[in-house]
């Protein structure tokens, strides 16, 4: 194996470690604090973000069956956090939009998630920051190409 294929690898196990460690503890914050699970929230997040969306273009993008979307989102309507309406045009479709409650909830965690990840990271120097978000930057670049974005 050659001396960049053995870095490469190196490099894969610790991305992947760093971003288990990452997830588990945004995991935790979910489990003192929150009355959703991680993937409602991720689902909450992503509706909030793209504003009006699909149940299929929601399960396209999260890699799920719309059954199982439909569950997350009959959760979140249940909970007052989504919104579903049903177009008079096509009466087959589900448009998802984030109610106040749930702009609310996504704008309290992610305040949540700030806060954690942002006492996490002071120990890191300001040189340090800057050439992690710029490899980071990198990364996304190489990632989006691969992605053919």
């Amino acid at each position: 194996m050659s001396s960049k294929n053995a870095s490469i690898e190196q490099f894969v196990d610790v991305y992947k470690q760093t971003n288990k460690l990452i997830f588990k503890l945004i995991q935790d914050i979910f489990i003192d604090v929150n009355d959703l699970q991680y993937a409602a929230y991720h689902l909450l997040h992503y509706v909030y973000y793209h504003e009006r969306c699909t149940q299929r273009q929601i399960a396209r993008d999260f890699f799920h069956t719309e059954a199982a979307i439909s569950r997350m989102v009959n959760e979140l309507v249940v909970k007052g956090y989504l919104i579903r309406t049903v177009p008079k045009e096509d009466r087959r479709k589900s448009i998802i939009e984030v109610s106040e409650n749930g702009r609310a909830k996504v704008k309290r965690l992610e305040s949540r998630i700030n806060k954690v990840l942002t006492d996490i990271f002071s120990d890191l120097s300001a040189s340090e920051i800057e050439n992690i978000t710029n490899q980071n930057k990198r990364i996304q670049e190489i990632v989006m190409k691969g992605m053919g974005q």
